[in-house]
């Protein structure tokens, strides 16, 4: 026997609701009043079908957190509330999209919020600035920006999110003269 899955059950109910969609439209019972009665019936049959598809989508995604069975354990052992569970499962559809984004190089994280304040070295001293821009390059590195239009530039190279990293840079620059 061929094993009905979830997205089959899905499919199917759409399939049938919209099969009394079509039949509200183009049936003709006769007379108006039969036609405004059929249409009425076969309306809370669509809503019926539609319902049940969408209870079974969100019990698909249910699926990723462990199949009904764990699930009743844990509640059963008092390690989760029903509703706790259901909070988990939609925290860890939300966490995988994030992962997802993020494998396909579509997420990245900033190194500091616009709005931080970075100190940079400017010739031979550090100035305190507050980041209003940054660039993320192919190549990985962030370009910090102040005042919208000033290029500070490289972040660990001449821009700093501590004035003692910068400090030690400075030092370091020094050294080498």
């Amino acid at each position: 026997m061929e094993r009905f899955l979830i997205d089959d059950g899905i499919k199917q109910l759409k399939i049938v609701a919209n099969r009394y969609k079509w039949s509200i439209e183009n049936a003709d019972m006769g007379s108006e009043d039969a036609n405004e009665l059929n249409a009425d019936i076969r309306n809370q049959y669509v809503k019926e079908y539609e319902q049940i598809a969408e209870w079974l989508e969100e019990l698909k995604s249910y699926k990723d957190i462990g199949t009904l069975k764990e699930l009743k354990e844990l509640k059963e052992n008092g390690a989760f509330t029903g509703l706790e569970l259901a909070k988990l499962a939609i925290m860890q559809k939300e966490l995988k999209k994030y992962k997802d984004l993020e494998e396909q190089g579509l997420l990245v994280r900033f190194p500091c919020p616009i709005g931080t304040t970075v100190w940079d070295i400017y010739g031979m001293g550090i100035r305190k600035n507050v980041v209003s821009g940054i660039e993320y390059g192919k190549d990985g590195r962030w370009f910090l920006w102040a005042n919208e239009d000033e290029w500070l530039g490289e972040l660990n190279v001449v821009v700093f999110l501590t004035r003692e990293e910068a400090e030690n840079k400075l030092e370091e620059l020094k050294n080498e003269i």
